[in-house]
């Protein structure tokens, strides 16, 4: 316990050293600081792409929440992240699985290997999809407040790499229910960089199943979409899928 009050006194920014302190509150039976600081050392793992600590950290936070329910860990935000630093390092289903509970956690909709419930589900996100592109002031930014619109874009990363994960082993229909999961959350959500990259991989999905002309239409969406943003690896991403 003293060496964690140590570096909590030597270091105004605790994210940087989050992993050292998660061990000694960990040591300490202090499961409350453990379980703070192991996420944001997650984080910070992640960040600098130091995936197997993340693994390792991220996961110990979800344990201890699981444990006690009363820890102030932010699940969703968690088992995403844990899922991304698990895709990174080659492990594909165990990410897929933790993408999948930060989803539910959000209360969305996931693709499952059901071919019966993946085509229903396909099935009403291409009529929310048309409602989109029929009556877009009304649909595109509906999440209007900062929670919900906070909802959608987490909501859309979790698809995006969810569908990574069936992409990479080759399931074609939970690949496109992902998508498009991933397209109308992050229209809900508004104007953002989750936004360009969805309409990015529609460009593609559009492409290779012959609708030349839905793949210009996205086109277009996406050139709207990247205007003011920053972000190099958004701008690389619609234009690796413009190509």
């Amino acid at each position: 316990r003293q060496a964690a009050q140590g570096l909590e006194s030597a270091y105004i920014d605790r994210g940087s050293h989050a992993a050292a302190l998660a061990h000694h509150w960990g040591v300490a039976g202090g499961h409350t600081k453990e379980a703070v600081y192991a996420a944001l050392g997650g984080q910070r793992a992640v960040e600098g792409a130091a995936y197997p600590q993340a693994v390792a950290l991220l996961t110990r936070a979800l344990d201890l929440a699981e444990a006690d329910t009363s820890l102030p860990v932010e699940l969703a935000p968690t088992e995403r992240l844990l899922g991304e630093a698990l895709f990174a390092s080659g492990h594909l289903e165990e990410g897929r699985v933790r993408l999948e509970r930060a989803v539910r956690y959000l209360g969305g909709p996931v693709p499952t290997l059901s071919t019966a419930r993946t085509s229903a589900t396909v099935a009403g996100q291409i009529v929310r999809q048309i409602l989109h592109r029929v009556a877009p002031s009304y649909f595109i930014g509906r999440a209007r407040t900062t929670e919900a619109r906070a909802r959608m874009l987490l909501l859309s990363r979790a698809y995006e790499r969810i569908g990574h994960c069936h992409y990479q082993v080759g399931r074609s229909l939970p690949t496109v229910c992902a998508s498009l999961l991933n397209l109308n959350s992050s229209e809900r959500a508004g104007p953002s960089n989750e936004l360009a990259r969805s309409y990015g991989t529609q460009i593609v999905g559009a492409g290779m199943v012959g609708q030349h002309r839905m793949a210009r239409m996205y086109m277009r969406l996406a050139e709207e979409a990247v205007r003011g943003i920053t972000d190099q690896s958004v701008l690389g991403w619609v234009d690796l899928m413009t190509v």
